[in-house]
């Protein structure tokens, strides 16, 4: 069977949970006799192509999904998918820290920031709808990341429930086992301190946490390069005002590992995650949790997370004090490990693709 995955134009030089699935999800399919090639250009080959995945769908044109239909060869989507109307008409109200904390050159990342925000609440968010209800449309199967989130589609879309196959996230399990503990502490001078993994942008939440944990204490590391500058200062500038703040821009995926190994809490306190694959990262290891309640981490965690609302300060405190607190336990990794690595995801997304192949005639 060959299959060509369907990436954003900026897959090549701009990170993100997407492209983590879309190479994961490439090896796990590989290893079980699949032949998978990506695609980021507007007009791909579609030559011998049994089927064609298109993964963040909101950033794709519909071309060649077109293209697809016409040539008979099925599309399914990964529709990696969320409300997000909540989180973008946060942006205006997060803006006004830039008054409070004052970081470097303030009034004008205010204004750029304030800026984004009217675009992304009046123009960007309806265009991804619509553009999300189009690439649907051509879809043969859509596989979301939950059954949370299978019902928005439902709800948000009219999509039937016959045409939705949800398939999970996952984590490298290979590079989780080669974790090595106390190297990430001893690079870095630390003791036990609080993780937070991922990309410093406003849905990722860190000034939230920042601000929360103001007066605690407890040390605080980030990892994640910057996605919007203004955000970035009002970070790094309330981080220095609070001490024991540090902020590393990008580590490679063992590396990654083994400060997720270290850390005693991983919070990642965001509007939204589809899980989030840094609390599944960090989760596998066996560090205690904090994670959002928006989104579906509930469906993946369980009870084995400590949950908090995201626009809510004394919440996000009260869930970091309750993880810091309780020993680790292997209850969280066995769960983690059982049901949510690529080889499964890898199995299910195959499953998903002998729905809708049919030999070429």
């Amino acid at each position: 069977m060959n299959i060509l995955f369907i990436a954003r134009n900026s897959i090549e030089s701009l990170s993100g949970g997407d492209k983590i699935q879309i190479l994961n999800t490439k090896s796990a399919l590989e290893r079980l006799g699949i032949t998978v090639t990506i695609s980021n250009v507007p007009v791909p080959d579609l030559s011998g192509i049994n089927i064609v995945h298109v993964f963040n769908p909101s950033q794709i044109s519909t071309v060649p999904l077109r293209a697809a239909r016409a040539a008979g060869i099925p599309v399914v989507v990964s529709t990696i998918h969320w409300d997000m109307r909540e989180y973008y008409r946060a942006m205006f109200t997060v803006n006004r820290a830039f008054f409070s904390i004052k970081p470097p050159q303030y009034l004008r990342h205010y204004a750029v920031s304030q800026f984004k925000a009217l675009l992304y609440n009046y123009i960007w968010n309806p265009r991804i709808l619509r553009t999300l209800r189009e690439v649907f449309h051509y879809a043969d199967l859509l596989l979301p990341n939950s059954n949370a989130e299978a019902e928005l589609l439902i709800r948000d879309f009219g999509t039937a429930k016959e045409r939705i196959v949800p398939v999970v996230n996952g984590f490298d399990a290979a590079i989780a086992k080669n974790a090595t503990a106390g190297q990430f502490k001893k690079e870095h001078n630390l003791g036990d301190f609080i993780l937070c993994a991922g990309r410093i942008e406003y849905r990722k939440n860190q000034l939230a946490l920042i601000e929360a944990l103001m007066d605690e204490p407890y040390p605080l590391v980030f990892i994640g390069r910057p996605f919007d500058p203004g955000y970035m200062a009002l970070c790094t500038t309330l981080g220095k005002r609070r001490g024991k703040t540090l902020f590393i821009d990008h580590m490679d995926q063992q590396q990654l590992f083994n400060a997720y190994r270290d850390a005693r809490v991983h919070a990642l306190v965001s509007w939204y995650e589809t899980p989030g694959l840094s609390s599944l990262e960090a989760g596998s290891v066996g560090t205690n949790l904090v994670v959002t309640r928006g989104g579906c981490t509930k469906e993946y965690f369980g009870e084995n997370a400590y949950y908090c609302e995201p626009n809510d300060l004394a919440s996000i405190k009260n869930a970091v004090r309750q993880a810091w607190d309780k020993p680790k336990s292997d209850s969280l990794s066995k769960h983690i490990t059982t049901a949510y690595t690529w080889n499964e995801a890898g199995r299910q997304t195959l499953t998903a693709y002998q729905q809708v192949n049919t030999p070429k005639q």
